[in-house]
C-alpha cells in the first residue's frame, strides 16, 4: 500500500450537524490511519450546492482544503467537475451549463495558494 485513500462527506451539514462535528470525527479517523506512517489522501469530498447553497458549498471547500492540509494530507480531489445536466445531484464545481459555481474559484485559488 503506497497511500491512503479516504472518502470524507458531511452529508449531515444542513440537519444540525456543523464542521465542529465533522473536523472532530475526521480528526480521530485520521490519527488511526497517520500508525500506519503511509501518506493519506482526501480521494473524494464535496459538498452538494443544493444541500446548503452554492456559496456555502464554496465555503465548505476552502474549510475542508485547509483542514485537511493541516493534518498533512498529500492530496484533495473534489468529486466531482460539473454538474450533470438533468441530475439530482449538484457536487459540481461548476453548474450544467458549464458557468463556474463559487466553489469552482475557491479551488482554483486553494490549489494555486499551496
Amino acid at each position: 500500500m503506497d497511500a491512503i485513500s479516504i472518502h470524507a462527506y458531511p452529508y449531515e451539514l444542513n440537519v444540525g450537524r456543523d464542521w465542529s462535528y465533522y473536523q472532530g470525527i475526521w480528526s480521530n479517523e485520521l490519527q488511526q490511519y497517520k500508525q500506519f506512517g503511509k501518506p493519506f489522501w482526501i480521494t473524494e469530498t464535496g459538498l452538494q450546492s443544493t444541500q446548503l447553497s452554492e456559496a456555502d458549498q464554496a465555503n465548505y471547500l476552502k474549510t475542508a482544503y485547509t483542514f485537511f492540509q493541516a493534518q498533512g494530507a498529500s492530496g484533495f480531489i473534489w468529486y466531482q467537475l460539473r454538474d450533470y445536466p438533468g441530475a439530482s445531484d449538484t457536487l459540481g464545481l461548476l453548474r450544467a451549463d458549464e458557468s463556474p459555481k463559487p466553489s469552482y474559484t475557491t479551488y482554483k485559488a486553494v490549489i494555486k495558494a499551496s
